[in-house]
């Protein structure tokens, strides 16, 4: 989540408040406390009630997917609950590639298996997949919706090529009878008049990529589109990350896809007869 008031705590000696607490936006509100405020825990055990006093350090927007989440200091807890310094409920480990996941829940369970730490004790191990599968598979969707949405522009975007080179063709029917007559031949006619459409594609994607760089930029940088719901994504504006691979992957792509669709309208040259080209008007 995005912390919306206060601070992130380091939960280290060097703190400026004792015991600080970080909460969520939500939960903060139920409680009627603000930063600053002192906060008063109880924590119920076998034998008797512990209670605990903490400094509400920041509260972080966010929260509505799974069980709201306070962030206390470590030691706190250990002492409550009568842990010891290795003594863990949860371990989270983070993986570079996510694909992986997999591969190294493998290792981890092997490694765990193969211990005389264990002992007796009931380990679970889960993916992030496993924990969050309505979120993931909303994130899969988002990104099959963006496939779909640049094959459609791709593909409309050469309708609109092709549409324009044959116009641009029938408007110089006289220019390529005059040339046929002079002895050009029809594949240097196709490469002109290929190569003045692609001037014009190459035009349309440097204006377009100028424009949209910008405007992802400026979004990336100050964040002026808000409009998500930050107790739903975790987040209250429209979060932009420039790859420049995949930038780059895109235009080429679109480049390569408007000229595979130009070569066969070209091949109306080859029906244009010098003598009808001449009288045409």
């Amino acid at each position: 989540g995005k912390i919306v008031s206060g601070r992130y705590p380091s939960f280290r000696a060097a703190d400026s408040v004792d015991n600080p607490i970080l909460l969520p936006q939500a939960t903060a509100r139920q409680l009627r406390v603000s930063t600053g405020d002192k906060l008063r825990v109880y924590f119920a055990g076998d034998d008797r009630m512990r209670l605990r006093a903490f400094t509400v350090a920041g509260l972080y927007s966010g929260g509505k997917i799974g069980v709201p989440i306070a962030l206390a200091p470590a030691d706190v807890l250990r002492r409550v609950g009568g842990f010891g310094a290795d003594d863990a409920g949860r371990l989270l480990l983070y993986i570079d590639n996510p694909d992986d996941a997999d591969r190294v829940l493998t290792r981890v369970f092997d490694r765990l298996s193969a211990s005389s730490f264990v002992e007796d004790q009931r380990l679970t191990i889960n993916t992030a997949a496993e924990l969050n599968p309505v979120m993931l598979d909303w994130l899969s969707a988002l990104d099959t919706n963006v496939v779909i949405l640049l094959t459609l522009m791709g593909l409309v975007g050469g309708f609109t090529m092709i549409a324009g080179l044959v116009v641009l063709v029938m408007d110089k029917t006289q220019f390529i009878g005059t040339l046929k007559a002079l002895g050009s031949s029809e594949s240097s006619l196709r490469r002109i008049f290929l190569y003045l459409a692609m001037m014009l594609v190459g035009r349309g994607m440097l204006w377009g990529n100028a424009i949209a760089l910008v405007l992802c930029l400026l979004q990336q940088h100050f964040r002026w589109v808000r409009l998500l719901d930050p107790d739903i994504y975790y987040m209250d504006y429209v979060p932009v990350q420039v790859d420049w691979l995949t930038w780059l992957m895109v235009n080429l792509g679109t480049l390569l896809l408007t000229f595979l669709m130009l070569l066969a309208p070209t091949h109306i040259i080859s029906r244009i007869s010098p003598v009808r080209a001449l009288r045409f008007e």
